[in-house]
């Protein structure tokens, strides 16, 4: 029960840090993004099947990779995106796993 009270209280407090009402992000070019950055960011996209609910799973990935960027049009996200070269090649490195 501890477990599962932790969790929500994380969700919400994750979510409501990202409805901040000062929002002053703007949308950077590649050129401003790899001054700061080590890697650029890979972009793919996974189409899965729940056969038990008979559903598709959408998952979106992002990785480190030494590609060029390429400017990530789509406004189908619910968040805003940095720069991002989609289907790229991964660094061959070994890196930790966020969800």
């Amino acid at each position: 029960m501890t477990k599962r009270i932790f969790t929500i209280i994380s969700i919400l407090v994750i979510f409501l840090n990202s409805c901040n009402i000062g929002d002053d992000y703007k949308q950077i070019s590649y050129m401003e993004f790899i001054k700061t950055h080590r890697y650029n960011i890979g972009q793919t996209k996974l189409e899965l099947n729940d056969e038990k609910r008979n559903r598709p799973i959408k998952v979106e990935i992002w990785y480190p990779t030494k590609d060029t960027l390429k400017s990530n049009g789509t406004l189908d996200y619910p968040f805003k995106l940095p720069p991002t070269s989609r289907d790229a090649d991964i660094v061959p490195e070994n890196f930790p796993l966020i969800f």
